[in-house]
């Protein structure tokens, strides 16, 4: 099953009202201790999950394996489960006592890169590896499951696990939205592991967290012809070069210094790969990253601007295929509090940072949009792991699946614990429904 266009590349408001969590009046947060010694003794288990998942890699909308491993895990859970097409799997745990209904997510999907490490669970897919922890979050998310559906009895509600596929381009969360899936729900929580941090550690903060993603492509089109005579051609090389250098410029002449903003071209490509040739064409294609969402019509006017400009000015013919594709993400201020409380009460408060914030991109904003959620991040590395995301070396230290798995489990229970007395209708909630 293939992407709408719309989904692929959703288009988004440049300024968004958010739905406010109602203050929490009671915030019960239990006892840590006990968590991590859940995840602890569920950790074998875990670690076994995340080595198959990492082995076993797929990319955008071709999860199709890992959406049936994960399937035949709940299964053995007696946990019941609905697939959302094509691959997406949402989970539902029925605690003993009344309440409302929390969400966790996960993201599904692999990258295609080349895994260059030589781990003993090394991707066995070719061009395609778990380079964001994708595997990570699947393995947690699954090793709370066992921990909450084997205590049902802690929990005042119920606790809702989504699987998402396609967070790498930005469409999975659209895709969960319109099935339905947080209709029921009053909060969702999620994560991210990053081995740029050190494993027990945790990042987060309030409202704007991560950053806008826009997904740009040009091809820059001119007239070919013998590299000893350039006066017979229109060289889109020296065009595109000329855009590349001067796209720079929308973060240091056109955006305040103080705002986060970020250009980057991740490639470029010309129809020919011989020194005496002259291209016919080049295209490249980056990212933009800004967390202000007011600079979301800003960046377009001027991206256009500036490339029709340079164009027009070296003879060529320019193509620009633009996607607004992700909204920051906004951290509700009371779960925002909440969260750090819970973080606090499993690895400590010297451990939690909660004033951090990112250029990463995450359609889990999406989810932010219908109802109150909390995103965060947390450490996964090590003196040996030590790689960025994205990158073909990429492994984590494996402790790190027992905090995240501890704190999926202790998010949840504690905040159905903490709002069951409370009545709740978030404000500005949206039903996005079915389409």
């Amino acid at each position: 099953m293939g992407l709408k266009q719309e989904d692929e590349y959703p288009v988004f408001p440049a300024t968004e009202v958010r739905p406010a969590h109602s203050k929490i009046l009671n915030a019960v947060i239990s006892d840590g201790n006990w968590y991590r010694k859940q995840a602890e003794y569920v950790f074998t288990y875990v670690r076994e999950l995340r080595r198959y998942f990492h082995n076993n890699p797929e990319q955008v909308m071709e999860e199709r394996g890992t959406s049936e491993k994960i399937c035949e895990e709940l299964e053995k859970l007696q946990i019941p489960y609905t697939i959302i097409p094509p691959y997406g799997v949402v989970g539902i745990i029925e605690g003993e006592m009344p309440g409302r209904t929390a969400a966790l997510r996960a993201d599904m999907d692999a990258l295609p890169i080349q895994e260059l490490g030589n781990p003993p669970y090394k991707s066995k897919n070719d061009g395609c590896m778990h380079a964001c922890g994708h595997d990570a979050h699947m393995a947690m998310l699954l090793g709370a499951a066992k921990i909450l559906s084997g205590h049902r009895e802690k929990l005042c509600g119920n606790v809702k696990l989504i699987f998402q596929q396609a967070e790498e381009i930005g469409a999975g969360a659209l895709i969960m939205l319109r099935a339905g899936v947080l209709d029921d729900c009053s909060a969702i929580f999620g994560l991210h592991q990053s081995a740029e941090y050190p494993t027990g550690s945790f990042f987060m903060d309030e409202k704007d967290f991560t950053a806008a993603n826009v997904i740009f492509k040009v091809k820059v089109s001119g007239g070919g012809g013998h590299g000893s005579q350039p006066q017979l051609s229109v060289d889109p090389v020296v065009a595109a070069s000329a855009m590349i250098q001067s796209l720079q410029t929308l973060v240091s002449r056109e955006t305040d210094p103080e705002e986060m903003a970020v250009v980057t071209v991740g490639y470029i490509n010309s129809s020919t790969s011989r020194c005496n040739i002259i291209t016919e064409e080049v295209e490249f294609g980056g990212t933009i990253r800004y967390r202000k969402t007011e600079l979301c019509e800003v960046f377009e006017h001027s991206f256009y601007r500036v490339l029709r400009n340079i164009g027009a000015a070296y003879r060529v013919e320019v193509g620009i295929e633009y996607h607004n594709v992700c909204v920051p993400v906004y951290n509700d201020p009371v779960l925002a509090d909440f969260t750090r409380q819970v973080l606090e009460s499993l690895a400590g408060k010297e451990q939690v940072s909660d004033r951090m914030k990112t250029a990463a991109a995450e359609d889990f904003a999406f989810y932010q949009q219908q109802l109150p959620g909390m995103y965060f991040f947390m450490g996964s590395g090590d003196a040996e792991h030590t790689k960025p995301l994205h990158n073909p070396y990429y492994d984590i230290n494996e402790d790190a699946l027992i905090e995240g798995t501890a704190a999926y489990s202790k998010l949840a229970a504690d905040y159905l614990l903490s709002t069951k007395e409370q009545d709740y209708e978030p404000e500005g909630k949206r039903f996005v429904g079915k389409s």
